[in-house]
């Protein structure tokens, strides 16, 4: 296809695409793909959403700011959309989890008075799903986020810090919130 990438390359940045269900940037389909050839990367993109907004098919690439989504084309997505799994984490959820990454390590009654008492079975939930780890500090608990957590939003081990890219995913995490529609039957955005 591009430069030096060959068809396996292109297969994994589609299958990365279609699994990860949410915005990634080249740098990190770059890195998946073994490579640092971003232009490559943004080339490959480019003919797969060539390919899917031309053809007959149910899927779409969308870009927006750089970043990449696979999604479901728009005249198909109303009719399907309740067929979609329950996300692993409520907007609520995510609210909990995106102050915690930020303010880390956090003291249980800060984030408690910020978000409201609902906040006690988030946390657990979190702790749960192994998302966050807890440990004991006088009468309240500090609040830290796992390697599990990482893995899940694609951060690297060194990204925690705000400038290396944690407020970027937490106002990622917000913006992905207000696109969204409000989920029936979920947690309540407390």
């Amino acid at each position: 296809m591009k430069d030096s990438l060959n068809i396996e390359h292109v297969r994994l940045i589609e299958a990365a695409l279609f699994v990860s269900g949410r915005w990634m940037d080249i740098e990190d389909l770059a890195r998946l793909a073994g490579t640092a050839s971003t232009a490559a990367v943004k080339g490959i993109l480019d003919d797969l959403r060539n390919h899917f907004n031309s053809s007959q098919t149910a899927l779409t690439i969308l870009e927006q700011n750089g970043r990449y989504k696979m999604d479901i084309k728009e005249d198909l997505r109303e009719k399907v959309y309740y067929l979609a799994p329950e996300p692993e984490l409520s907007q609520a959820l995510i609210k909990v989890l995106a102050l915690i990454a930020k303010n880390q390590p956090v003291k249980q009654s800060i984030v408690v008075d910020t978000i409201g008492n609902r906040t006690y079975d988030y946390i657990r939930e979190l702790r749960k799903k192994g998302f966050i780890d807890t440990r004991k500090k006088g009468r309240t608990k500090v609040l830290t986020t796992t390697s599990r957590f990482r893995k899940y939003f694609g951060l690297r081990d060194g990204q925690l810090e705000p400038e290396e890219g944690l407020s970027k995913w937490v106002q990622d995490q917000e913006q992905e919130g207000q696109n969204q529609e409000p989920q029936e039957g979920g947690q309540g955005n407390d």
